[in-house]
């Protein structure tokens, strides 16, 4: 920017200087470039998944990252397995549940992410709020799935997490339509139904999610609370709406060509990089190049 004497040449060396972090979603992002769905379970992990995590951890260790963090809205249990065969040391946490959940890979254990947000007065108000996602989980298994059957005519058992209701998008069922069936019956008929509560639909990912006020960029804000000793420098892959939230607290976002048009549209809006490739494809080739200044360093001919 000439106008205060700054140039991407001044810019560059402190950028260089800074400690750089990537916030890194799991379903949509880490998926084979086949976009083969990525397992819940490590048993179930195919040899073809197992060797491209491997790889993308190679890579890793040789690229300018150095934190790397699964931003996901996976739970802990369904991320461990995933992060430990991409086999890092710079991967050092596991945000899960849409930031209500944390782990360190480093100390292979639980983040109480709550006693942490009590230091950062804005987010200690969203984290004091989990409790009400129990309730409403308890009231889904217990009477919200039948009443949603009778409106979708499917019966969908609910995602094994703690802080979040996720529930998947049975084929030839329309998520929008889903999504609104069940934000009615929660309203009607849950505990929390008058409570503020945030609803995704995950186009590409095929899920939907109904989470308290609590998201993915509210994690973010945690881990450069955690990591803030020094002067840092963020980075973020996603490619759905849900990652949006993410998307907000971070430097320079980049998405692969499989995102949401959503995700397209905020990276076209907030100069970050629209990749050619597809799912860990389009990570293979940001951490193959120079990190850049802003995101269009990054743009690649189409």
């Amino acid at each position: 920017d000439n106008r205060t004497g700054m140039t991407r040449e001044s810019v560059a060396p402190k950028i260089a200087s800074m400690r750089k972090i990537l916030f890194h979603d799991v379903d949509g992002c880490l998926n084979t470039p086949d976009g083969a769905s990525l397992p819940f379970e490590v048993a179930q992990l195919q040899p073809t998944q197992r060797n491209a995590l491997g790889q993308l951890g190679e890579v890793l260790d040789k690229s300018d990252i150095d934190v790397m963090v699964l931003n996901t809205g996976r739970s802990i249990a369904a991320s461990i397995f995933l992060a430990e065969a991409i086999n890092s040391q710079k991967l050092k946490y596991i945000v899960a549940e849409h930031g209500a959940a944390g782990y360190s890979m480093d100390e292979s254990s639980h983040l109480d992410l709550v006693h942490y947000a009590k230091d950062i007065p804005h987010l200690h108000t969203a984290y004091s709020g989990l409790e009400k996602i129990l309730a409403l989980m308890k009231w889904y298994e217990e009477d919200g799935a039948h009443l949603l059957a009778r409106k979708i005519g499917h019966h969908v058992v609910a995602s094994p997490k703690k802080a979040n209701l996720t529930l998947r998008v049975p084929e030839n069922t329309c998520g929008d339509e889903m999504l609104e069936d069940l934000r009615r019956l929660i309203e009607q008929h849950s505990p929390v139904g008058g409570d503020y509560l945030v609803y995704h639909h995950s186009v590409s990912d095929g899920y939907l999610d109904v989470t308290a006020e609590v998201d993915k960029g509210d994690g973010v804000q945690l881990i450069r609370y955690l990591e803030s000793t020094q002067r840092i420098r963020t980075y973020a892959i996603g490619n759905g709406s849900n990652d949006l939230p993410m998307f907000q607290h971070i430097d320079v976002c980049i998405c692969p060509s499989n995102s949401d048009e959503s995700v397209f549209d905020f990276c076209e809006a907030n100069n970050g990089l629209i990749s050619p490739h597809r799912f860990i494809g389009a990570t293979f080739d940001i951490l193959g190049k120079a990190l850049p200044t802003v995101g269009s360093d990054l743009l690649i001919p189409m």
